[in-house]
């Protein structure tokens, strides 16, 4: 039985990824003066957030950052733009990033920032 169990626990986060764990955010900071990114971790996407961070403060804006695997928690209406940062796979934009798109009711306030280790990478629409 016990081993059943762990079994399906095993089985429902491969399933669900480790988005599985992550809770649900206590408080969120939301308006028409706010932009949300939601990134992925890597030193790159650090180094971009912080610019724009910087640049956007600057202008008064308020900028949280939260992490990609949180954006079900985000909607784009609640924000006045969600910066989106994904790194592009093998010959197709990641599903997350369209499934994000869509949930959202393909809304215009969303801007994605693809990235690549791949500087001959070219990036074609495929929304």
């Amino acid at each position: 039985m016990v081993k059943q169990i762990v079994l399906l626990l095993t089985l429902m986060l491969i399933v669900t990824g480790c988005s599985m764990l992550a809770k649900k955010p206590v408080r969120q900071l939301k308006g028409n003066n706010v932009i949300c990114i939601l990134h992925e971790n890597s030193r790159f996407k650090a180094e971009v957030i912080k610019n724009i961070s910087h640049s956007l403060y600057e202008k008064g804006f308020k900028v949280i950052t939260k992490k990609r695997k949180l954006s079900k928690y985000y909607n784009s209406d609640d924000y006045l733009a969600v910066v989106y940062m994904v790194e592009y796979w093998a010959w197709h934009t990641p599903w997350n990033a369209v499934r994000y798109f869509k949930k959202n009711n393909r809304n215009n306030n969303i801007v994605f920032v693809i990235t690549s280790a791949d500087p001959d990478v070219v990036i074609k629409k495929t929304i």
